[in-house]
């Protein structure tokens, strides 16, 4: 064979290969080329990183003096000048360079923002002043600020993230369309944010998506209890995620802990106000994986709809939610404190039938304080995949509702196999006295399930 006819013949390969990458993308519904517009998990970025990758995690990150922004061409932090195509042209040659990026003090108002790998190295982002939203959705088609992609990135230096979205949150109805996220970490591996402030969200303040390895320290996160579907921490498909020290109110959930996560620690939070920390929704598109290891610890509720929750769809895939610890709770003025729900926004949901997903061992160990609910517990289970080796240990509630007919507090498990034991609750089914036996399996108790409490 010639070597012309070796080069035909290659290029048809390779044009075929793209063909049949860009057939099966639109299949999944995916845009083989740039990012897709997915669904309200933040599965909004192509299912493989760019030729090349992200950069190896255990590279040395990229340091140096670097590349500030306050030193670019027609740079101006005051708040008012669009300062887009200049910090998107810093992040360029930072990623090309294998740079440290710094945001210096100031307010830098910004449209969309793609921090784009692949880069040769790790990247530092040093945010020292305040990255400022537009405050209109249309500058973010995407329905992100800032986007990461395809690069691990350390993002430290103590400055803000600024939704800017007071102004939406004040006219928003429930029923409205979702509103863009304040960041998006989508295939970053080995990334970490420390010591930044996420304030005044449009909607999610931060969501983390195929990313493993990942650490959140020291995070403050504030837009609002008023404020809607503004999840303080969103983490979805990633495994070995550990999140402490951080101090949340918000909206909606304080953290929503996804399908397909996996080894997640949560350690040393606050939320409040808030909808509490969730496992879920899970259950609620087909194509969703199994939820394990998760252990969530020393966090303190205060003011929230929910304290520890587990929550799964209707007509869900046939899952498992395994392995989940809550210990060492707080619970101050807080509505719920502990739920699983398994007929989560029900009425919202298509017909077809009760949650699959299977829960299995759950435990909710030394949880402390009062509840503004009569129902101290809900295991509100699915008939279909019932609960299995659900324990609850050391649970001291005290009721300080504004309940006139009953101050009684109350336990309800529904198609749940639960065990209570060294508790002041009282046993699956009962109002009032000592828990401590064991509940029947899938005892239906009257009081239904705790309120749902949003998203």
């Amino acid at each position: 064979m010639s070597s012309t006819l070796v080069v035909i013949f290659g290029i048809v390969l390779v044009i075929s290969g793209v063909a049949n990458a860009d057939n099966v993308a639109e299949r999944l519904g995916l845009d083989a080329h740039t990012h897709i517009k997915y669904d309200r998990r933040g599965l909004s970025g192509a299912t493989a990183a760019p030729a090349g990758g992200a950069a190896a995690g255990g590279a040395a990150p990229g340091g140096g003096a670097g590349i500030n922004v306050g030193n670019c061409p027609g740079a101006k932090g005051d708040g008012a000048s669009d300062m887009t195509a200049v910090i998107q042209k810093a992040w360029d040659d930072a990623c090309a360079g294998g740079q440290k990026l710094t945001i210096p003090t100031g307010i830098w108002l910004h449209g969309a923002l793609n921090f784009k790998g692949p880069c040769p190295k790790p990247i530092t982002i040093e945010l020292l002043g305040t990255l400022k939203a537009k405050p209109d959705a249309t500058s973010f088609p995407e329905m992100r600020h800032i986007s990461l992609y395809s690069v691990s990135v350390t993002l430290t230096g103590g400055g803000t993230i600024d939704g800017n979205g007071v102004a939406l949150q004040k006219t928003r109805k429930q029923t409205d369309k979702n509103l863009p996220d304040s960041m998006e970490l989508m295939q970053c591996p080995d990334s970490s944010i420390e010591g930044i402030k996420f304030v005044n969200a449009k909607g999610f303040n931060l969501k983390v998506v195929q990313s493993d390895n990942f650490k959140a320290h020291g995070l403050s996160i504030t837009c609002g209890g008023e404020t809607l579907n503004t999840d303080g921490i969103h983490l979805a498909r990633s495994k070995n995620v550990c999140i402490t020290d951080c101090n949340i109110a918000v909206g909606d959930d304080c953290i929503s802990i996804g399908d397909a996560s996996v080894d997640v620690t949560v350690k040393n939070i606050q939320c409040g106000p808030g909808h509490g920390v969730s496992i879920g929704s899970i259950g609620r598109y087909p194509d969703e994986k199994d939820v394990r290891n998760v252990d969530i610890s020393n966090v303190t509720f205060i003011g929230t709809s929910n304290g520890a929750r587990i929550k799964t769809f209707h007509n869900s895939p046939a899952i498992a939610v395994s392995n989940i610890t809550f210990s060492d709770i707080t619970i101050k003025d807080s509505f719920n404190p502990v739920v699983i729900d398994q007929h989560y926004n029900s009425g919202f949901t298509a017909a077809g039938g009760v949650s699959k997903v299977k829960i299995t061992g759950v435990t909710f160990r030394n949880i402390k304080g009062n509840s503004m609910s009569n129902m101290a517990v809900s295991l509100n289970c699915s008939s279909a995949a019932p609960c299995e080796g659900i324990t609850l240990e050391g649970i001291s509630l005290t009721y300080t509702g504004n309940n006139s007919l009953s101050k009684e507090l109350s336990t309800n498990c529904e198609n749940a196999k639960a065990t209570i034991t060294g508790s002041t609750i009282p046993m699956c089914g009962a109002t009032g006295g000592a828990g401590g036996a064991a509940a029947a399996g899938g005892a239906a108790a009257s009081g239904g399930a705790a309120a749902s409490g949003g998203s």
